[in-house]
């Protein structure tokens, strides 16, 4: 059953790249941009480079490793739609944030 839990504080993500955190033995990327959270899986589908080392850049994430960009909403490569990463919900609460994680 899927539910909200809290993985950290808004003021721990930085603007400019990411936080890398472990949810439950999953590393999980979080980035804030434009009063967003959002939350990824932490590697790049071409050589699983972490994704919290990369940038922010029109509301994509750069790999750090080959430039790959994936959207933050819904983890689509810009180069092949078809190629996707994981993303997650998030939710801001009293500068707390949490996210939708399937424990099953």
């Amino acid at each position: 059953m899927a539910k909200f839990i809290k993985i950290a504080e808004v003021d721990d993500v930085p603007r400019v790249s990411g936080k890398k955190i472990r949810v439950n033995g999953k590393s999980i990327a979080l980035f804030k941009h434009k009063n967003n959270i959002y939350a990824i899986r932490n590697s790049c589908p071409h050589q699983g480079a972490d994704l919290a080392d990369g940038h922010i850049s029109e509301s994509k994430v750069v790999c750090p490793l080959h430039r790959w960009k994936f959207n933050l909403e819904d983890g689509a490569f810009t180069g092949n739609e078809n190629i996707r990463i994981p993303t997650y919900q998030t939710k801001v609460k009293n500068n707390d944030v949490y996210i939708l994680w399937d424990e099953e």
